[in-house]
């Protein structure tokens, strides 16, 4: 048996198997593991933003999964926009400044 066989399904509709392609979607729930490879993030610091709990996860006994739309939502969360930041600071950093 897979590790990807091993996901359960994410939502309560049909005996379809993760990762095809549900009613809403491309959903599917990933292992810790697996979210990484699917990130680009390490092991240590999914598991450090499950703990914290800046991410939501489900929980099955002692195994943890991540479904892929929180993923991507968390990884939206940490855009920045250009230059905006940058262009409010402006004036007050050299305002600080001793010349």
């Amino acid at each position: 048996m897979t590790e990807q066989s091993k996901c359960p399904p994410l939502g309560g509709g049909g005996h379809r198997q993760p990762g095809q392609k549900g009613r809403r979607g491309t959903n599917r729930l990933l292992s810790v593991e697996q979210a990484a490879e699917y990130t680009g993030f390490t092991v240590r610091y999914l598991r450090r933003l499950i703990v914290e709990r800046r991410i939501a996860y489900h929980k099955d006994r002692l195994r943890v999964w991540l479904a892929t739309q929180d993923l991507d939502a968390y990884v939206r969360s940490l855009r920045v926009e250009p230059g905006d930041e940058l262009l409010r600071r402006a004036p007050r950093m050299d305002a600080g400044r001793r010349r």
